[in-house]
């Protein structure tokens, strides 16, 4: 039934951009000179603790870059965490409302790893088709944190 709904190559648009923005939001560290690999960082060390929301995906807000002509979305949940030991758990929820009225509900989890080395990130994902492992450069803020993807993508976060 969504595959009459929704062409399957909008489908595979918005998995792409997930899986992007995935690896945006678990690839920014901190600058000066940490590294991830195994071990802890201390909380001032780790730029990509704690929770953060995919804003913008090639300077584009979000959700007009999911947009297709007659698909309104919404997003529900937008919830990329990182955590101190280097795991990441990643849930972003959207509702489709095609031409027809329908309302289809799409639902992501994923877990993985994410490893920091001074400016450059890898994002790894465990038992997931939708989300994509990344690796790139990053960069953050105080409230944002930006990813530079090795496939040419940037992807900004805000800080939850």
């Amino acid at each position: 039934m969504f595959g009459q709904v929704i062409p399957r190559s909008f489908v595979w648009f918005v998995s792409l951009c997930v899986v992007l923005i995935i690896g945006i939001i678990g690839c920014n560290g901190g600058g000066g000179g940490s590294s991830f690999g195994g071990s802890y960082y201390e909380d001032d060390d780790n730029e990509w603790v704690g929770t953060w929301a995919l804003e913008t995906v090639d300077g584009q807000n979000w959700v007009q870059f999911l947009v297709e002509d007659g698909v309104n979305i919404s997003i529900i949940t937008n919830d990329w965490t990182f955590y101190n030991d280097g795991s990441l758990e990643a849930d972003v929820v959207f509702e489709l409302e095609p031409k027809e009225d329908e309302i289809i509900t799409i639902q992501n989890k994923a877990r993985g790893t994410y490893t920091l080395t001074d400016s450059i990130y890898e994002l790894k994902f465990e038992g997931t088709d939708f989300f994509k492992d990344s690796t790139g450069t990053w960069s953050s803020t105080w409230s944002a944190l930006t990813l530079n993807s090795d496939d040419g993508t940037t992807i900004v976060f805000g800080k939850k």
